[in-house]
């Protein structure tokens, strides 16, 4: 899906009612986005049989429009490594005031070379 689609989708959003809407007069290449977000909000209920959409609050709306975005919005490529330690990214956030966050265990490549003899110390017994 493209991020235009999702733009549009705000709009929409911003001038209807998306849990009164009736799906039939929701512009055809909106209604997924529509229904996945009637789902998401159905999924934020505690009680589904005795509570409705009515009861959630702001942050279970953002929860329910930010699960449509995971799905529909535009996928990001990242950097596969193999470090442990930052997922392969080269960088952690948390650690941004050390080095300008520059992962030590893979010198910020995201890659770590496995030690010498490692890989020989865990071969299967023939």
């Amino acid at each position: 899906m493209s991020s235009d689609l999702l733009a549009r989708f705000m709009e929409y959003r911003l001038s209807v009612d998306l849990e009164r809407v009736r799906l039939g007069s929701v512009p055809a290449e909106l209604q997924p986005l529509v229904k996945a977000y009637r789902e998401a909000l159905s999924r934020q209920l505690a009680d589904p049989e005795n509570e409705s959409w009515g009861s959630l609050g702001p942050n279970e709306r953002h929860n329910a429009m930010q699960e449509v975005y995971m799905a529909f919005g535009p996928k990001i490529e990242r950097p596969t490594g193999n470090c442990p330690r930052c997922g392969g990214m080269g960088h952690i956030q948390a650690y941004s005031h050390v080095r300008g966050g520059i992962c030590l265990k893979c010198d910020g490549s995201g890659n770590v070379r496995p030690a010498p003899g490692a890989l020989e110390r865990y071969q299967p017994e023939p």
